[in-house]
């Protein structure tokens, strides 16, 4: 279970980046991940170790150059509008998560900007091994999203994954989520704190 804000987590080290505290793994890299290291190592595991991987919210790409260190034969493909706030509350401005995302770009990862309804037009082959969602907490801005992540991600063995849902703020995410499960024939098969990981029926 995702631990309270006002708790440090035992895997968490120095230094405080931006009211945040910095796991030790990604000491180095400029800007935050929000996501817990159970979130961040059960994204790796559904990482194969070639193929397509697509973050449609890459915010700094923390995450993604973590994952990418991983996994060198996988391109890694970021979505992100980059406005101002991003977050509900955020007080980081889009120009310097954009920095920061260009700062931490290992040679496999590319970046798109825009709103994934238009820039995944352009990517939409269905051969996406893995998908993750989680820009938009909005319903109806997540619900696009997933829309889109469908269209990316492989029709038969592809995994579209979703943070922040079940997420105390974000109740938006959790009801996009399963609506897109029952409307386009997906399946919760896992959840991971507040990342839920999707397969088709």
């Amino acid at each position: 279970m995702r631990k309270p804000e006002d708790t440090i987590p035992a895997d968490y080290d120095q230094p405080i980046r931006e009211g945040k505290l910095v796991p030790a793994e990604l000491a180095g890299l400029q800007g935050i991940s929000l996501l817990t290291t159970d979130e961040r190592e059960a994204v790796l595991a559904a990482i194969p170790q070639t193929g397509l991987f697509v973050e449609i919210g890459t915010h700094h790409g923390v995450s993604m150059a973590y994952w990418a260190k991983h996994r060198p034969a996988v391109t890694f493909i970021g979505l992100d509008v980059y406005k101002e706030p991003r977050r509900q509350g955020s007080y980081d401005l889009g120009w310097k998560a954009a920095r920061n995302w260009l700062l931490n770009r290992r040679p496999n990862m590319l970046i798109f900007v825009g709103p994934s309804s238009e820039t995944a037009g352009y990517l939409a082959l269905h051969n996406a091994d893995v998908v993750l969602v989680d820009a938009d907490h909005h319903y109806e801005g997540c619900s696009s999203d997933l829309k889109s992540a469908g269209r990316l991600v492989d029709f038969t063995n592809g995994t579209i994954l979703c943070h922040d849902f079940n997420g105390p703020k974000y109740h938006g995410v959790t009801r996009a989520v399963l609506e897109f499960c029952e409307r386009e024939s997906w399946r919760i098969a896992g959840v991971v704190d507040w990342l839920a990981i999707l397969k088709r029926k």
